[in-house]
């Protein structure tokens, strides 16, 4: 029986005016906030670490139906960042460049892309801490990484959401995202000793 739907939802970078969210955009700024992508923070020597830190704070809000356990570091940048299929010039990080947090630092959020091999890009983790939520930077970090997409030649996104994940689903059709299939989790319950 299905226990658990997920959407999938498409946007092409070369359909959309990404000029549109110019506002949005400036409104992150003017709030404090940099956006940078994951190829231009190499210089930070505590990048991986404040976003495996982040990763896994931002994981325990999202409605995935499992439970999850935090990955090692070195397990997290193998399967992650040098992940074949990751782009980091696409995949934009959030910054407070006065905050220091003990984990994550001046880093508040971060959206990534990978290229799938059958020819789009897919969305990965996008998520923003609490405190800096309902500011409008998580749609930013999807913008900067539609800019950057379509600066590049442009292409098809794909993410994949929950269906209990409404602030997610919500921002995705504002930014223009169409839903596609549905992709459902079977459970099969095996009975008992006769």
């Amino acid at each position: 029986r299905p226990v658990w739907e997920r959407y999938e939802s498409r946007l092409d970078t070369r359909q959309v005016d990404l000029g549109g969210f110019d506002g949005l955009l400036a409104t992150v700024a003017a709030d404090g906030v940099e956006l940078r992508s994951i190829a231009a923070l190499a210089a930070d020597p505590e990048r991986d670490r404040r976003l495996w830190e982040l990763d896994w704070q931002l994981f325990q809000d999202v409605p995935l139906g499992t439970v999850l356990t935090k990955r090692p570091f070195e397990a997290w940048v193998k399967q992650e960042l040098e992940d074949p299929t990751f782009a980091p010039e696409l995949s934009f990080v959030a910054l407070r460049p006065d905050l220091d947090d003990p984990l994550t630092g001046p880093y508040v959020g971060y959206s990534t892309l990978g290229r799938n091999p059958a020819g789009f890009f897919s969305i990965g983790m996008t998520g923003v801490r609490r405190a800096d939520r309902g500011r409008g930077i998580a749609k930013a970090l999807k913008v900067a990484a539609m800019r950057a997409l379509a600066a590049a030649g442009g292409g098809e996104i794909r993410t994949f959401n929950d269906r209990p994940n409404v602030a997610m689903l919500e921002m995705n059709r504002a930014l223009g995202f169409v839903r596609g299939p549905t992709h459902l989790r079977y459970e099969l319950k095996l009975g008992g000793p006769a």
